[in-house]
């Protein structure tokens, strides 16, 4: 989960515009930095290509492309997709640890160190080297250290404001930053502002989040990562190695030489009469070094080791004992409350069928006196019908025999008048 994602799609690149990002994706191809399928070419160098890279010739969009790329190549334990810090309006990049031994090294470079080597003694101290970076970053983060006292290993963070919690997680580092440089033209002896990325080195390294969930998922990787490397720094530690070993850690801004260290937990002591468990309140950690082997034959590890042995047998014994009373009192509490929904359930089911009963009634009765209604309505409306239908042949008839009369009376006419 450490390793980067080596990989590009057009998804990547798109701001608003997926046939602009797929253009985006062929020129970068083109030009080397990605193969066909994605994967980012061996040769992108975020180092070299930094003040070179020109894909879209506007300065923005070239640097948001080379930041996605840089980025994928550095993978997501990295330090510039952690940091939202904003300097003259542009986030800080390209921010590595400066290790006491003087390299400058991003954390994925520290991690790709982690068991390489060509020899085994090589291996050992270049995973000896990361493992000091990453407890020297804990120790940062959490205030822990040896000679120190115990706490409960939480990150000592700071609010500058809303949604802006800085940590300080190494005594020494670089980046880069946008500034402003204010300078003097050399033609006309005016000051002019001419403005670029610029290297601020030998610093203390701290780490902007937006929210604190970011940072305890930080901390929780650094140590993750100590946890997997301490069983072979811790195995194969011995004086030899030791001596070989020169400025192994920070102490106040200052590289020196320090001892083996390791994380120590309460975790399953006994406190208060309770066994200590991850996350509680009792729980503490505090930073150790290495026992020598003498001491586990020796007679107070003995009688510690019996103590804790007796003591951790009795805590046991009476949590088991405890949580067999409450299993039971929970599992009869469990019967009581099923009994009680079964009766709940049915009542619910009665007055339910009781419910739909009466609105089935009260619709079929609404659905009867519709129909009632409308069928007087139809009687009603027929008998007009059959009303109008007889006021239409009398009105007929009455005009059929008018007409009749109104002919004999012109043909009586026409006879009287013949005969005259």
């Amino acid at each position: 989960r450490f390793q980067p994602n080596s990989k590009i799609t057009t998804d990547d690149l798109v701001v608003d515009n997926i046939r602009r990002a797929q253009s985006l994706f062929d020129e970068l191809v083109h030009q080397g930095h990605l193969f066909s399928d994605g994967t980012i070419s061996p040769g992108f160098d975020p180092v070299e290509l930094e003040d070179n890279f020109v894909i879209t010739g506007d300065e923005k969009e070239d640097f948001r492309l080379f930041s996605i790329l840089r980025n994928a190549a550095q993978g997501a334990f990295n330090l510039d997709l952690k940091d939202s810090k904003v300097i003259n309006d542009k986030e800080r990049h390209m921010i590595k640890l400066t290790t006491p031994g003087g390299e400058s090294l991003t954390l994925q470079e520290l991690v790709s160190m982690i068991g390489n080597g060509k020899t085994v003694e090589e291996q050992y101290q270049n995973t000896r080297k990361v493992y000091d970076v990453f407890f020297d970053m804990l120790e940062q983060m959490t205030g822990l250290g040896l000679g120190k006292s115990a706490n409960n290993g939480q990150p000592q963070y700071i609010k500058r404001g809303e949604d802006e919690y800085e940590l300080p997680i190494y005594a020494k580092g670089s980046w880069k930053q946008w500034a402003d440089h204010h300078t003097k033209s050399t033609v006309d002896n005016q000051e002019v502002w001419n403005s670029g990325w610029s290297e601020v080195t030998d610093q203390p390294i701290s780490i902007t989040f937006d929210n604190t969930t970011d940072i305890d998922a930080f901390v929780s990787q650094v140590r993750q990562l100590l946890a997997s490397m301490e069983p072979i720094v811790g195995t194969f530690h011995n004086e030899h190695i030791q001596s070989k070993l020169d400025k192994t850690s920070y102490q106040n801004g200052e590289a020196v030489s320090s001892p083996l260290r390791l994380l120590n937990d309460n975790e399953g002591l006994l406190v208060n009469g309770q066994i200590v468990e991850f996350g509680s309140a009792d729980y503490q950690l505090s930073v150790d070094t290495p026992y020598a082997a003498q001491f586990f034959q020796s007679q107070q590890w003995q009688d510690t080791s019996k103590y804790v042995s007796q003591r951790t047998v009795e805590a046991v014994g009476k949590t088991m004992f405890e949580k067999n009373i409450i299993n039971r009192l929970s599992r009869s509490a469990h019967r009581k409350q099923k009994e009680k929904y079964s009766d709940r359930k049915k009542e619910h089911q009665e007055r339910e069928y009781e419910r739909i009963r009466q609105e089935m009634r009260k619709y079929f009765k609404e659905v009867r006196k519709r129909y009632a209604e409308r069928k007087k309505q139809d009687a009603i409306a027929k008998k007009k019908h059959a009303q109008k239908i007889k006021a239409e042949q009398a009105r007929a008839e009455k005009q059929k025999k008018a007409k009749a009369a109104a002919r004999q009376k012109k043909n009586a006419a026409a006879k009287k008048k013949e005969k005259k």
